[in-house]
């Protein structure tokens, strides 16, 4: 109703006396009872953004976060990793070889770990951004455990004393030249794509795609799972021996890379870092679980999450 109507009806009120005034106060009453049903209806579409915005509907596309590890227990689960070299250095991470981001050539970065466990190894670039993410098995473990197998060397490279695998958040080729800017860390966070180290050095990558509808054979799609996402093994079969099961895995939510994995099949690792799932739960992320699975009883894994919250990934 416009102010001229609003005069108009004033008019009226004040010429017929106090039927017309009842009447504007049912006319008032009529409002706020329509007003009040549309705020009912605004209240009931913002607990509905809200509850879209919790499940991660519309969660940042960049990957704002890394965490590690899976665990029913939450107190357990999902740890927060330091994605600036500061942060790991207030956290209590140490360098491993040194600060000169060449120290290795079986890798690119500045590598970071805590209290010495290299099964959680942090890469820096010059400019202190994390660049990307290792493995690392005791070459004693790693004796004992008979793991890795000749066929995963690479991707599992000897480096002081350690079997280590890195995967790389960032182009392997700037991380020592040219690092990220602030401005970079800003709009894609954690990084911008996976690059798999699959040879001795790192100049040997495999680019891993970003969006799902990228992935291709070998890879074979597994299910999906809450808190994890639709997962991709590689190059997998029924009759498959374990000694070759791949040790990476890709997870992916609403077409998007959210995550990966480590799959370390025939080792009992001892690091508080491992998950170690029993073989009755492997039906939950394969289509057809590889015969060999079903009879293996070691198995060390770690989940990896480039967004902040897991509990987002839904199925």
């Amino acid at each position: 109703m416009g102010l001229k109507s609003c005069a108009t009806q004033d008019q009226h009120n004040r010429s017929e006396g106090p039927t017309r005034k009842i009447s504007a106060w049912n006319f008032l009453l009529n409002v706020t009872l329509e007003m009040q049903s549309k705020m009912k209806y605004v209240s009931l579409l913002m607990s509905l953004l809200s509850l879209l915005v919790k499940s991660g509907c519309f969660e940042d596309s960049k990957w704002n976060g890394l965490r590690v590890r899976y665990c029913t227990h939450p107190e357990k689960a999902f740890f927060h990793q330091p994605r600036l070299v500061v942060e790991a250095k207030e956290q209590g991470f140490k360098p491993v070889r040194g600060l000169q981001c060449n120290a290795s050539v079986h890798y690119r970065g500045i590598a970071y770990a805590k209290d010495g466990d290299r099964s959680l190894t942090l890469l820096y670039d010059i400019h202190g951004f994390i660049g990307g993410i290792q493995a690392g098995i005791p070459i004693n473990e790693a004796e004992a455990t008979l793991y890795p197998s000749q066929s995963l060397r690479p991707p599992f490279v000897l480096d002081d004393q350690h079997y280590i695998i890195t995967m790389y958040f960032t182009n392997p080729d700037e991380i020592c030249k040219k690092g990220r800017k602030a401005s970079d860390f800003e709009q894609h966070g954690t990084g911008e794509n996976l690059w798999l180290q699959t040879g001795q050095y790192p100049h040997t990558v495999a680019y891993l795609p970003r969006q799902e509808r990228n992935i291709a054979a070998p890879w074979v799609q597994g299910k999906c799972y809450p808190k994890m996402g639709t997962h991709y093994w590689y190059n997998i079969s029924t009759d498959m021996s374990c000694e070759n099961f791949y040790p990476v895995f890709l997870m992916y939510n609403n077409d998007e890379m959210t995550g990966f994995g480590w799959s370390f099949v025939t080792a009992n690792l001892t690091s508080a870092n491992y998950e170690h799932p029993d073989r009755a739960v492997f039906p939950l992320f394969f289509h057809e679980v590889p015969e060999c699975l079903t009879r293996e009883t070691k198995f060390s894994a770690m989940h990896v999450y480039l967004t902040n919250n897991p509990y987002a990934h839904t199925c």
